[in-house]
């Protein structure tokens, strides 16, 4: 985009409601037609919270207080022939006793839909989010506990598509999508995002053994900050496979990619490869392993699933170039009641999407740094799920390591390990108990751990389809290898109650 006279024109951020306005209108079904049916379910949560260590202090400057919590919301959920969509938002009120300067509100959204605008040809998918992240760990920051060290990340995207097979040859699908990224108390610009992508995949004409793909997608990234220097990342390849057996087959990958991004590195674009197999020995168990490289040296990835009639058992890894937007409009919602989606937040999906889980109720995550800085993100997880009777189990543990490529933001490693347990132990009442500890190390100039644990232990109960409520206890804490004063302890009691209208 230019204004005329070469300076290249940006979307301020004031006019960012502007895109959210319409795509939450999108969402709500603007289009619907004769066959929407939403269903709207209006909530009002009251709760409290007393904790010992409000500010997350270190040793003897812990300061104690009580919180209240006033938060309605609304549901709406539309399921149809042509649209289907999702929206839920609250507005959190807090209201401290002891320090009353910081009462304030805050809103949390989440919202999805997928149009079918012309029969079985042109879709459009929008999305919707706003969140609180931590814009460092180097920060106290905690499961729950809201220090000031938290930045709010709003989200809005459309994307149009369109699905067309090419008779017997091929399928194919052709995608825009638009996107814009706003962040408030955070040290860091909003910015707009353009992607287009286009697929073809072979069709009958080539048999059941053979099978071939064709990909092409260019990324530009627009940031509102004039000294932040724009992105594009543009990437081609073909795809030649066979099926040796109808569970197991090869494949092959070249391509080419070009890329324009602030890097340190000597290339930043040029010729990949990478040669890969999908395995499927039985009907519960699938493996795709992947080998190959790129301008920055190799990759690969890895995925393993096996299912028993108690059991999943789960590992992976990967190693690729992204970049902090891209993590942030990755997000996925997961069930606050499920002790498994705590700890794949908390570790399982690796510390560059999401670090460190805070209470879901509130919609709030942790990601190591709120940073838009490319960066080669290398993770290895693994996790077992075990259910027998009324209670599920659940194990994980991860290894990540992040390498910035700006040359100034410094990179972090780290791993770490979690343990949670869901016990339905009466019809309409259960507890989840879960467990965590991460060890983050930080390539700072004095180079800094710090070791990060919580136990969090809560009890639900259903009194009538419309009220819920729920008591939990928490304890967290900080050690740090840069001294007792970046070290705290926190522990916490919150009563929480929910009524549908």
């Amino acid at each position: 985009m230019s204004d005329g006279n070469g300076h290249r024109g940006r979307v301020p951020g004031r006019h960012g409601t502007g895109v959210l306005v319409a795509v939450v209108s999108l969402l709500m079904g603007g289009t619907a037609g004769a066959d929407a049916v939403w269903q709207i379910t209006p909530r009002i949560t009251l709760g409290g919270t007393y904790t010992d260590n409000v500010n997350l202090s270190p040793r003897g400057q812990e300061a104690h207080d009580w919180i209240g919590e006033v938060v309605p919301g609304v549901m709406a959920e539309r399921q149809g022939r042509r649209l289907n969509a999702f929206v839920n938002y609250s507005l959190w009120n807090r209201y401290y006793l002891r320090h009353s300067g910081r009462n304030r509100a805050r809103h949390t959204l989440q919202a999805s839909s997928n149009l079918e605008a012309i029969d079985q040809f042109l879709f459009v998918d929008a999305n919707a989010t706003r969140r609180e992240r931590a814009f460092s760990l180097l920060e106290p920051v905690g499961v729950s506990t809201d220090t000031g060290a938290l930045a709010t990340v709003t989200t809005a995207s459309v994307s149009p598509y369109i699905v067309q097979s090419l008779g017997r040859f091929a399928d194919g699908q052709v995608r825009y999508t638009y996107d814009r990224i706003w962040y408030r108390r955070a040290n860091q610009p909003g910015s707009a995002g353009h992607l287009w992508q286009g697929v073809l995949d072979s069709g009958p004409l080539f048999g059941t053994r053979f099978f071939w793909r064709a990909n092409y997608s260019h990324e530009r990234n627009e940031y509102d900050n004039d000294l932040r220097p724009d992105e594009t990342f543009e990437r081609y390849s073909g795809t030649l496979g066979y099926r040796i057996s109808p569970r197991l087959e090869v494949f092959g990958t070249a391509g080419e990619e070009r890329n324009d991004y602030p890097t340190v590195l000597d290339e930043q674009d040029g010729s990949f490869w990478e040669v890969g197999t999908r395995w499927d020995p039985t009907r519960r168990t699938h493996v795709e392993a992947v080998y190959g490289e790129q301008f920055f040296g190799e990759t690969g990835r890895l995925n393993v699933q096996h299912r028993t009639r108690r059991s999943t058992w789960r590992a992976g890894y990967s190693k690729r170039v992204t970049t902090g937007r891209r993590l942030v409009l990755q997000e996925e919602a997961f069930d606050p009641e499920d002790p498994e989606a705590v700890l794949f937040l908390f570790l399982l999906f690796g510390p560059e999407e999401f670090a460190t889980f805070v209470d879901m109720d509130e919609g709030v995550f942790f990601m190591p740094r709120l940073l838009n800085e490319p960066v080669i993100a290398e993770r290895a997880t693994a996790s077992v799920t075990y259910r027998i009777g009324r209670s599920r189990f659940v194990l994980s543990g991860n290894r990540f390591e992040l390498e910035f490529q700006d040359g100034i933001t410094p990179g972090e490693k780290g791993h770490g390990v979690g343990a949670g347990w869901n016990w339905r132990f009466a019809p309409r009442t259960s507890s989840q108990t879960s467990v965590g500890w991460t060890r983050t190390e930080f390539e700072l100039d004095e180079p800094r751990e710090d070791d990060r644990y919580f136990f969090r232990l809560r009890v639900a109960k259903e009194y009538t389809p419309q009220l819920t409520a729920s008591v939990s206890y928490r304890h967290q804490g900080r050690l740090s290898s840069a001294g007792r004063a970046f070290e705290y302890r926190e522990n916490a009691v919150t009563a929480r109650a929910t009524m549908e209208f």
